[in-house]
């Protein structure tokens, strides 16, 4: 709705992209693409292309259309710029070579989005109670829930579910091992434990049991910037939270998970 971009994007629209849907053409997608941005950033837009949920994409995506990408962003340098949301390091979602020009841009600045911090299950805690019509009475049940669930959204909410039904004084509540009893937190569980990587699960499911060593370094990286690995660097890292600990000690059996094909 800029008044100066407005009229800019509806040339384009009615000129270039309404006639290629008609006849669609990939070339001339790429291309009319390529003439649209550069013509908003030379009008002095800045231009930010938000790629969420990207993994599959990222990783069937053929590399000359990587190698596009790459291109406008060079001629646009200042104004141009991509964010792509990935549950998965690009480095592990396919071979940097395939994509070399592009994997070194995004590969300068990686962000890793852990578990929520103290301060961020405080709010959604505070959220809750609102939503919920239930009052925590005290600062430290916040930290109980906090300290047992990791800071891990899909705990919490469960753990405070179940706060609904109980007293804030009720020892159970923070007890990882009666809380994995309930199967909303053990869904939980087992969601984020599917959501890793092959070499993850294994790295995580050995670490549950006691085998610290012989993992691979990588692997252990990719773990901490997910931060289900947490603890400071140089020392031995501990599984983020302890529910998730023992549902990876006695819940996963390493031999009933095999590596893909491929």
């Amino acid at each position: 709705q800029h008044p100066e971009l407005k009229p800019i994007i509806e040339q384009y629209i009615k000129q270039l992209w309404i006639p290629l849907l008609e006849k669609p053409d990939t070339l001339k997608a790429l291309r009319f693409w390529e003439l649209t941005v550069n013509n908003i950033c030379l009008q002095g837009f800045k231009l930010c292309f938000i790629l969420d949920e990207f993994d599959h994409a990222y990783k069937v995506m053929p590399p000359k259309v990587f190698s596009h990408l790459r291109a406008i962003r060079d001629m646009n340098k200042i104004n141009l710029c991509y964010a792509l949301f990935l549950r998965n390091l690009p480095g592990v979602l396919r071979s940097q070579l395939e994509n070399e020009g592009f994997f070194e841009l995004i590969s300068r600045n990686q962000i890793g989005i852990g578990p929520y911090t103290y301060r961020d299950t405080k709010d959604m805690l505070r959220k809750l109670e609102k939503r919920r019509g239930r009052q925590i009475q005290s600062e430290t049940t916040r930290e109980k829930i906090y300290d047992v669930s990791g800071g891990h959204p899909g705990t919490v909410q469960a753990i405070f579910s179940l706060l609904l039904k109980t007293h804030e004084e009720d020892p159970h509540l923070y007890d990882p091992r009666w809380l994995l009893r309930d199967e909303t937190i053990k869904d939980e569980c087992f969601k984020l434990f599917e959501s890793l990587e092959y070499e993850e699960r294994l790295v995580m499911a050995k670490y549950a049991q006691g085998n610290l060593s012989e993992h691979n370094p990588h692997t252990i990286k990719v773990l901490r910037i997910k931060g289900l690995l947490a603890g400071p660097e140089g020392q031995l890292p501990r599984i983020f939270n302890p529910i998730f600990e023992l549902y990876c000690q006695y819940h996963v059996k390493i031999d009933e998970f095999k590596k893909p094909m491929g």
